[in-house]
């Protein structure tokens, strides 16, 4: 992994270079400006490369320089853009976990006027619906996040975690919990682990399912191993049955534990079923997950865009002023962290030109570090050298410094925090 990186920055630097030769490092100007032009009168979808949706209807957007308009939009989906670019993840100086930013500007904001909130749709393989959209404030090519804002009320894969967790509540929560094993066994990842049908049947009728062996999606034999053993560790104990429950009412309810289990995912390890930890892995049967007939929960919805359809998993957004928006969550508010105190010690150079910060590939954290002038060494918070760390992730700490206009000194240290550490 450190030689991925270290390439990774190498090829970096070169892309920065201009053709004067100077090194430009961790600019906006590293971003591709994608331009679109449309009708204000008509309704149109934008779709950007990396598969940002924006939807525009009919008057959303008021011009005063003709019917035909042109908007640009740049955006860092990915930890690489973010470090290119050098937009960290920072509000008012405390670390942010990013789902992705992006930026929609004109040439000219006097020739036109957002009149109603635009929809916007930011894809996303892992879908936390703590997040919240920060509005970027620039200054100097640097973009601090302020002002957040919930995602979109009207978004369907948050109202059906909305009413899946009352569900939850009111139906599983006095024998389960996600985290950790209680009355019956955790359900962390459970949605990844069994296929969608089979845990709507087994939800309605549990002895039913365990004493059919006829169908190959419902035979417990065709499924995981961590299954099987959740079976003979927890017999004879069997699960109240709901036949009352529709799938609109599971898949509610599935999607909350979804929900949960992707915000909990780090440190995994750690919460599913004790009972059955050695068996957790590698995961789902193969054949199983390979059979076309066999489908799997997912926080997907479906977009249509002008005459097509986009299935997917989107952070959905309302953009209501141009300039920058960013999907993100404070570090301090992660589940799965642990507060650790985390230092850096610069061999005692000149602190007056070097760049520290702390990159976090997994969770999209791409943070700087502030120097302590009384011990000349680096810390990653206002208040101290103490910061929540992901359990068992990856962390890099990235150094650097630009020694004259054509180079520049790097350095890159790998480190994992495997919970409460110095």
């Amino acid at each position: 992994m450190k030689f991925i990186w270290t390439t990774l920055f190498l090829s970096l630097l070169a892309s920065c270079k201009s053709e004067e030769g100077n090194l430009k490092l961790l600019s906006q100007n590293n971003l591709k400006i994608q331009t679109f032009s449309f009708r204000t009168d008509k309704d149109t979808s934008l779709i950007t490369q990396g598969g940002i949706i924006i939807k525009l209807k009919a008057g959303d957007i008021e011009s005063f320089a003709g019917n035909v308009v042109k908007v640009n939009i740049k955006e860092a989906l990915s930890i690489t853009e973010m470090i290119k670019a050098g937009l960290y993840t920072m509000s008012d100086g405390r670390p942010l976990s990013s789902g992705g930013m992006f930026s929609i500007d004109v040439e000219n904001r006097k020739d036109l006027k957002i009149k109603r909130a635009i929809s916007a749709f930011v894809p996303t393989t892992l879908y936390n619906s703590d997040m919240s959209v920060f509005s970027g404030h620039e200054n100097d090519n640097s973009v601090n996040w302020t002002k957040p804002e919930k995602l979109s009320e009207d978004d369907e894969v948050q109202s059906r975690i909305r009413a899946g967790k009352d569900l939850f509540e009111s139906s599983c929560g006095n024998c389960h919990k996600i985290d950790k094993d209680f009355a019956g066994p955790s359900l962390m990842g459970i949605t990844d682990r069994l296929p969608k049908r089979w845990l709507y049947d087994f939800t309605r009728n549990p002895a039913a399912v365990w004493d059919n062996s006829a169908s190959k999606t419902n035979n417990i034999l065709a499924l995981d191993n961590y299954t099987c053993c959740m079976v003979n560790e927890w017999k004879p104990l069997l699960m109240t049955p709901f036949p009352e429950l529709s799938d609109n009412d599971l898949e509610n309810i599935y999607s909350f534990v979804k929900s949960e289990s992707e915000k909990i995912g780090f440190g995994k390890e750690n919460t599913i079923s004790s009972r059955c930890f050695n068996c957790a892995f590698p995961g789902r049967n193969a054949q199983l997950a390979d059979d076309s007939g066999v489908s799997y929960l997912s926080l997907s919805r479906t977009i249509v865009v002008n005459s097509d359809t986009i299935t997917g998993t989107f952070y959905s957004l309302k953009i209501d002023a141009f300039g920058w928006y960013n999907i993100d969550i404070l570090l301090d508010d992660l589940q799965g962290c642990s507060p650790s105190e985390l230092i850096v010690d610069n061999g005692g150079r000149s602190n007056e030109n070097v760049r520290i910060s702390l990159v976090i590939p997994a969770i999209r954290i791409f943070s700087y570090a502030y120097p302590d002038k009384a011990s000349g060494k680096f810390v990653f918070s206002k208040d101290g050298a103490t910061i929540p760390l992901p359990r068992s992730e990856k962390c890099y700490i990235l150094s650097y410094s630009q020694l004259d206009e054509n180079s520049v000194e790097y350095s890159l240290q790998r480190f994992t925090a495997a919970g409460p550490a110095k």
